[in-house]
């Protein structure tokens, strides 16, 4: 037999000064103190369907009836795909093209991501931006034509590999790294670069903030308008190019705060 009933929700929060009970899809809300000689409350809301609305007016706008209440330029969020605090997922096949942000974000948390077969192009700032990403792959990358950095890595991005990525056309780096640590670059192509191919710095004067540890395996950089790699500060240390062919870059093919910063075998052709 089966038994039919209406949806219920019920959320209760007990505290040390009153009780509080929200229900009928959190349309009500009880407070009731925990001193007996104070009066209950009961508080009623009107609810609204926001998704339903989102509809209705988007569907207005697309048959001209009225503007979209939110204007392009008031939008906060704007990239192609974010992915915030996800872990053990997998975003694959997928180009993202024209966005007032990034193509694809991930942040806040992610873990154990694979990011696989993405293109992402004429985008306002990065291709593909991850920061606080731990223990994810990121292969046979597109990126082109994006208005900050082809690949921009920050915040905590550490034992990740990015592999068989083509970075090219970009404005200002290829690949931003900052606060980046034991990653693998490994058959990377960073192409035609406004500036600098490879860029790796701290954030300000804070040395715990500097790209270290890093291994670049297999990697081409060439015809950047500024340095082929460029590591902007002293604290910047550790980070080894295996097997890389760095050349025909403006700016010179290896530029360093301090001369004894790359490790590794680095083919330059000054």
């Amino acid at each position: 037999s089966h038994l039919a009933v209406s949806p219920y929700s019920v959320l209760r929060i007990y505290g040390t000064k009153c009780n509080l009970e929200a229900r009928n899809a959190f349309g009500e809300l009880l407070i009731e103190p925990t001193d007996g000689g104070k009066p209950r409350e009961h508080i009623r809301f009107t609810l609204d369907d926001s998704l339903q609305q989102e509809v209705a007016a988007f569907s207005d706008a697309a048959a001209g009836v009225a503007p979209y209440p939110v204007k392009p330029i008031e939008a906060l969020r704007n990239n192609g795909i974010s992915v915030r605090r996800v872990a053990d997922s997998s975003v694959e096949n997928v180009v993202t093209f024209n966005c007032r942000s990034g193509g694809l974000v991930t942040e806040l948390g992610c873990e154990r991501i694979t990011v696989r077969n993405l293109q992402a192009y004429d985008n306002e700032f990065d291709g593909l931006a991850c920061y606080q990403t731990t223990n994810s792959l990121f292969a046979d990358l597109k990126l082109h034509s994006n208005q900050a950095a082809g690949i921009s890595l920050d915040l905590s991005f550490a034992h990740n590999v990015i592999s068989n990525a083509l970075v090219t056309s970009t404005l200002p780096v290829g690949v931003f790294i900052r606060d980046s640590r034991f990653n693998t670059f490994q058959e990377m192509r960073v192409e035609n670069s406004a500036h600098h191919g490879i860029f790796l710095a701290q954030a300000d004067l804070d040395p715990h903030t500097a790209a270290t540890d890093n291994r670049f395996v297999g990697c081409v950089v060439k015809n950047s308008a500024g340095a082929g790699i460029r590591l902007n500060d002293t604290n910047c240390v550790r980070n080894a190019a295996i097997g890389c062919v760095v050349e025909q870059n403006a700016g010179g093919n290896i530029s360093e705060a301090a001369p004894r910063l790359p490790q590794g075998e680095v083919q330059r052709s000054e």
